[in-house]
């Protein structure tokens, strides 16, 4: 799965303030530590102050902090404020949107995969270390290879998912 450069880094810039949540972070502080370049950086966390994930603190001891518990905050609610989550409902044959009533050979397997998806960033949450990790193992495993831990049933999807 693919996450645009924005969501990407809205999922570095918050898990490594996860990781140091005690600590006010400058945007400076987090371009030296990220490697994000500082102009987009400002974006992604004006963007983020905006969807109330973060405040800013002005003045020598300033910086960034979180403005939500991160126990609260779930992959889903970083992907919908940056990307938005009905980017998932996308057909994999780049149809621009899935003609269910003529469903091609594909459907079922997007299908199931799909909600694979929804139920584990709606499920995942921006907990210590937690999102880093995920991230991590996404990034270099693919997120077909962490799929199978998580139960679609189990999880809220906030009505992404059809209902049987």
């Amino acid at each position: 799965m693919n996450f645009s450069k924005t969501a990407s880094y809205s999922l570095n810039v918050l898990s490594f303030m996860a990781n140091n949540e005690d600590v006010m972070m400058s945007a400076a502080f987090l371009h030296e530590k990220l490697n994000i370049p500082y102009p987009y950086l400002r974006q992604v966390l004006t963007s983020l102050s905006g969807s109330g994930f973060i405040h800013s603190t002005r003045g020598r001891n300033g910086g960034f902090a979180f403005s939500k518990e991160i126990g609260e905050i779930s992959l889903a609610d970083i992907i919908e404020a940056t990307d938005g989550l009905e980017s998932l409902n996308k057909c994999i044959l780049v149809f621009s949107d899935c003609p269910r009533n003529n469903e091609c050979s594909m459907h079922s397997v997007w299908e199931e995969i799909r909600v694979n998806i929804l139920a584990a960033i709606c499920g995942t949450l921006l907990l210590i270390g937690f999102l880093a990790f995920f991230y991590n193992i996404v990034m270099s495993v693919g997120l077909k290879g962490v799929i199978g831990i998580f139960t679609p049933t189990k999880i809220k999807t906030k009505g992404l998912v059809p209902q049987s």
